[in-house]
């Protein structure tokens, strides 16, 4: 990580990962998605702050879990019956 490098509050990662933004359930994720290693963040004290390469990289990862879903919702349906 480079020293210019932005850095995102726990905050600001919910607010940029996630569409309800900051709450109880999205600050749970983003402390457990650095916990099991999905994110690499800096702790300072007791506070997280997580790089913007790390906020790209999971976007990016979200965004091609997204065309996939994507592409099977397109398989025609079978009736029932």
């Amino acid at each position: 990580m480079s020293s210019n490098q932005l850095l995102y509050t726990l905050k600001e990662a919910c607010d940029a990962l996630f569409a309800e933004g900051y709450n109880e359930a999205s600050r749970k994720r983003v402390r457990r998605w650095i916990k099991s290693g999905v994110f690499n963040a800096v702790m300072d004290g007791s506070r997280y702050y997580i790089p913007k390469s790390e906020i790209d990289k999971l976007g990016e990862t979200k965004c091609e879990n997204q065309e996939s879903l994507g592409q099977m919702s397109k398989r025609p349906r079978t009736q029932n019956g």
